[in-house]
């Protein structure tokens, strides 16, 4: 999603006088549905519809996906490198499943993005 120039905007708000009521309500549900999307959704945005993303957007996009999936590891590796003697098992124990259980909960829900991706729904 790309801000447009003023003048490309003021021009898309007047074409909004030529159509009727119903067809610019629908147009700004959609804008509006999509903005939704773009705002509180982890998709990649790849391609907008009136122009082409930047390449370095969405490698820095991918970069930050990856970096926050693979920084999960280093609390698990600390914990592991710790000197551990000065704790009780159980402790290490609840710790150690905790760590592992939240990294392998993010695992999940990418794999489930991935494989079950449905788009919201645009209805009212």
């Amino acid at each position: 999603m790309h801000i447009y120039a003023y003048h490309d905007r003021l021009a898309n708000m007047k074409s909004f006088w030529l159509l009727d009521k119903e067809t610019v309500y629908e147009a700004l549900r959609v804008g509006l549905s999509k903005t939704f999307d773009f705002i509180y959704s982890k998709e990649f945005q790849f391609d907008d519809k009136n122009r082409d993303a930047p390449f370095c957007g969405n490698f820095c996009s991918l970069l930050i996906w990856l970096f926050n999936l693979l920084l999960r590891i280093v609390p698990i590796s600390l914990f592991h490198a710790s000197h551990k003697e000065d704790y009780r098992g159980s402790d290490i124990k609840v710790t150690l499943s905790l760590l592992y259980v939240t990294y392998f909960l993010k695992l999940l829900s990418y794999t489930t993005l991935a494989k079950f991706y449905k788009e919201w729904p645009d209805g009212c």
